[in-house]
């Protein structure tokens, strides 16, 4: 879109925020208008808070009725306990789960909408108040002892391990893990994993699950530097992956080794000034350079390619062009390594457009596909379609959403002809499924938002805890056994194993696939054949696959190259030969695939696609807490976090998937590349807390001194007052008084900093351990920081400035025999009007001169003169040979409060 016309598009639409008195949301407007659709439409959402039930229900722009003439359902209602903890969530997605933390924020029972129950066991508090055990009892089940937890004893083994206290020992649903020593800075140095057996059940650990585990045990080592960083690691396959890093603490270098062979995975990092990279090489001599935008920042081209001197000779193999709208929208990609080609009298190229509507919605995109794709196309291409046509032709891509974001339609027009798709969503909800699947979306869900099949009609099964736990991918009705695919998890974002099951030629087969620490453990067994009939290892790291086939004692390198998303377009060997190439749509289906017959092997072949994530035979990509579906553009389950990336709990990266990421299937994220300093440190590290521990200590410390001065100055103030109703008038004479003062406003400046400083700190703190937010709190402490260096040099500016602009207020340390004694009234002084003789009681019986603090009304019996006063710490003075002496008037000279300030005080001179 011309940026005239996105200017248009977007002008007139703000978004509106109403907010409590409490800060809490009430309501929020949100402006809609469609690029072709030139009237926008009204979007509201509404926050409804009952204080006296402490429940709290949010209305969507989407209205949702259980019948057309119902009353509406609210998206999401909350209902929190006293101490502000949610204890019943409840969405029109994802049902019903309920919580119970104890008094110290610990979760101690907790159900979600399967009528899963969970709960934990913990120690006494005495005792440390460390878990012991979680339990688990699905509906209408028996319960089971789901996670164990042993604690290190303190005994000299331990102790010498650096294990006192922590965890040795956690016992999980896919077998335990055993922790064999820490370094100083609590970094895990050795771990052995030992996994359940592959047709094992879920385990009881409170029974005899232990018989149920594999017999050998995987180990890991890894070795930390001073600062926590880790130098290396071995992987269970005796890969060890070696880190370097610059002076800056950036990684510079990584490197896989195995015995004697190795490989580089990159090095020669070149970065800028805030850590952003300019360069770097990878092992078999392609060079990735980046060029950023001089005016915003942001990634303006990513250019793979290999140099002229590599001995495969030069070739560009991508090169990305970003072009962006003022807010960072993605408007085009252009790959101007692809060659040009002509289909239908249109020339295709690398270009790939996008527009949005004024929500940043993707609403029309335009790439390259395969002229060969017929049919609408699944997200896994079947073989003839591998090694099918290189005609490239030009597609455009239509999305349509209603008010609750659900993606309704998805219109596909290309040189492999017109296609659509069109989603049902129930009006109770935002569950859809696609039409002429044969089953509504109102019954298409188990309890909790979990999908029934996937879009082929293929069924799915669900565990207790609401992870997918079988797939199956061919649905034979002629009484044999279904082709399936297994999953088992350590917990709720951790896959462990996939265990694939295939009928191939009338013979069965099974591909294990073990995951562990960035490592892949690949076998293929046959039918009754003991031993795997192959056995592939695959390490992984920084773009590098190291692919190691134990049976055929091989070593195969890969190296990938990606885009801003961590979508994988291809991969080049350790020659730099380019041996694989993709294309993805928006939404991560694949558009176009160029790669052998022996790449795409499936014990050797990528995995790793769109976004970065590993795409299973189903299709489907896992992101960890959730599945992914590229062909219905929607998540497979709701969200597990709730509602922490909106009320939509099926929406993918708020349906701009050109522009954000999600890494976890929780919450998507901006992935523009934008520098930013705070990706360079680490919030977890100890250091903080020894920053927010100074920053309280010093700046309370350096509060006190600074305010003791001024507070000192108003108490004597208030203590010279002859009645107490003086006492407000004199302090704020006083107080006024010092502001007027250069001395006494930098002291009150330096008092509002100070507080704001140990104000910052406090919130850090709380957004750090409380919230759970480290680079909040990182940022706050920071800025904490900074303020409070800034308010210790404040005094010495104010002196300096005091000595450049005002030349007689300089001193040196010994006054010259030409400085006037300045302690010495002037007699012809102008502010001098009487001189009477001395009161009775006068040290000499001579004259009496008296100066008032903020009076000019002389006591009785004397006479009444106002002199300043420069050097207040002077005791004595002389005068012509007659002494004068110098006291405060019905105070001790040692508790005076202007020995050390501006003030006016009585003085007696007795001639």
């Amino acid at each position: 879109m011309h940026k005239a016309a996105t200017a248009v598009l977007h002008a007139n639409t703000p978004s509106v925020a109403v907010r409590s008195s409490a800060d809490s949301p009430l309501l929020a407007l949100r402006l809609l208008r469609h690029p072709d659709v030139p009237q926008a439409r009204l979007l509201r959402t509404r926050t409804e808070a009952d204080l006296l039930t402490r429940k709290t229900r949010v209305f969507g722009a989407r209205p949702l009725r259980a019948t057309p003439t119902a009353p509406l359902l609210p998206d999401a209602t909350t209902v929190s306990g006293l101490d502000g903890q949610a204890l019943e969530r409840h969405t029109a997605d994802g049902d019903t789960a309920l919580a119970l933390n104890d008094s110290a924020g610990r979760l101690l029972w907790a159900q979600n909408a399967q009528g899963t129950r969970n709960w934990s066991l913990y120690e006494a508090a005495a005792e440390g108040g460390r878990p012991l055990a979680t339990f688990e009892q699905p509906a209408g089940g028996m319960p089971r002892q789901r996670e164990r937890m042993l604690h290190a004893q303190t005994t000299s083994a331990e102790r010498d391990r650096n294990l006192v206290g922590s965890i040795i020992k956690q016992f999980d649903n896919a077998g335990y893990l055993h922790t064999r020593s820490r370094s100083l800075t609590d970094q895990v140095m050795e771990t052995q994993r030992r996994l359940l057996q592959v047709e094992a059940q879920l385990p009881d650990w409170a029974g005899g699950s232990e018989s149920e585990l594999e017999p050998s045990s995987l180990r890991m080592t890894a070795c930390h530097d001073a600062t926590g960083a880790v130098l290396a690691s071995t992987n269970p396959a005796h890969v060890t992956l070696l880190t370097a890093y610059d002076i800056s603490g950036a990684i510079s270098e990584t490197r896989l080794q195995q015995g004697n062979a190795q490989a580089v995975a990159f090095n020669a990092v070149q970065r800028r000034a805030d850590g952003a990279p300019l360069s770097q090489a990878a092992g078999n001599g392609v060079i990735d350079t980046f060029t950023y935008s001089p005016t915003t920042q942001r990634l303006a081209r990513h250019k793979t390619s290999r140099p002229a001197g590599h001995p495969l000779g030069a070739l560009v193999i991508c090169d990305l062009h970003y072009h962006y709208d003022p807010v960072g929208n993605l408007q085009a990609l252009d790959d101007r390594s692809v060659d040009p080609q002509w289909h239908h009298n249109q020339q295709v190229s690398g270009v790939r457009e996008y527009a949005y509507d004024t929500l940043y919605r993707l609403v029309h995109a335009t790439g390259r596909e395969y002229a060969v794709v017929g049919a609408f196309r699944t997200a896994a291409f079947s073989a003839g379609d591998r090694r099918g046509g290189r005609l490239w032709s030009r597609y455009r891509e239509q999305y349509s959403y209603d008010d609750g974001d659900n993606l309704t339609t998805l219109s596909h027009n290309g040189g492999a002809g017109a296609r659509s798709r069109k989603l049902v969503v129930t009006s109770q909800s935002n569950r859809a499924l696609p039409d002429g699947l044969g089953l509504l979306p109102e019954t298409g869900f188990l309890a909790g938002g979990l999908q029934k099949l996937l879009a082929a009609g293929r069924p799915l099964a669900w565990q207790a805890d609401n992870q997918l736990r079988e797939v199956c991918l061919v649905d034979r009705s002629d009484g044999e056994a279904d082709d399936r695919e297994h999953y088992h998890y350590a917990d709720g974002s951790t896959r462990t194993r996939k265990i694939t099951t295939l009928s191939t030629a009338g013979a069965w087969q099974k591909i294990i696939t073990t995951y562990l620490q960035g490592l892949e453990l690949r076998q293929r067994l046959l039918a009754n054949q003991p031993l795997p009939h192959k056995d592939v290892v695959i390490s992984e790291t920084a773009g590098l696959r190291w692919v190691h086939d134990r049976l055929g004692d091989e070593i195969h390198l890969r190296y990938s190259f990606s885009d801003h998303l961590g979508s994988v377009g291809g991969e080049t060997d350790r020659s730099g030969k380019l041996v694989t190439r993709e294309e993805y749509a928006p939404f991560g289906e694949t558009t176009g695939l160029d790669e052998t017959a022996s790449e795409a092997d499936a014990l050797i072949h990528r995995t790793w696609r769109y976004s970065g994530k590993e795409r299973d035979a189903t299709g489907l990509y896992y992101y960890g807490w959730r599945y992914y579906q590229p062909g219905l553009a929607r998540w497979l389950s709701a969200d597990p976090g709730g509602t922490v990336d909106g009320l939509n709990l099926y929406r993918m990266v708020r349906n701009n998937p050109v522009r954000n990421r999600d890494d976890r299937g929780l919450v998507g994220e901006d992935a523009s590349t934008e520098p930013d300093f705070w990706a360079f440190l680490d919030p977890n590290e100890h250091w903080m807390r020894y920053v927010l521990a100074i920053n309280l200590i010093y700046g309370s410390h350096a509060l006190i001194n600074t305010a003791i001065p001024i507070l000192d100055s108003l108490i004597h103030a208030g203590r010279a007052a002859d009645r107490w109703h003086d006492v407000p008038r004199r302090v704020v004479a006083d107080l006024r008084r010092q502001a007027r003062t250069r001395l006494g406003a930098v002291g009150m400046m330096s008092i509002a900093a100070r507080i704001a400083a140990l104000t910052l700190t406090t919130i850090s703190a709380v957004r750090r351990y409380h919230s759970e937010d480290p680079v909040a709190g990182l940022r706050l402490v920071t800025a904490a920081s900074l303020m409070q260096i800034g308010t210790t040099y404040l005094p010495a500016f104010s002196e300096s400035y005091g000595f450049y602009i005002h030349v007689e207020s300089r001193r040196t340390r010994r006054p010259s025999e030409d400085t006037p004694d300045l302690n010495v009234p002037d007699p012809e002084d102008p502010e001098i009007t009487e001189m009477r003789p001395a009161s009775v009681g006068s040290a000499s019986g001579g004259f009496e001169l008296q100066q008032f603090s903020g009076s000019t009304s002389p006591l009785p019996g004397s006479f009444g003169v106002s002199l300043p006063d420069p050097h207040l710490d002077s005791a004595h003075s002389s005068l012509s040979g007659t002494a004068i002496r110098r006291h405060c008037v019905g105070q001790d000279r040692s508790r005076s409060p202007y020995r050390r300030s501006g003030h006016r005080q009585k003085r007696y001179l007795s001639l």
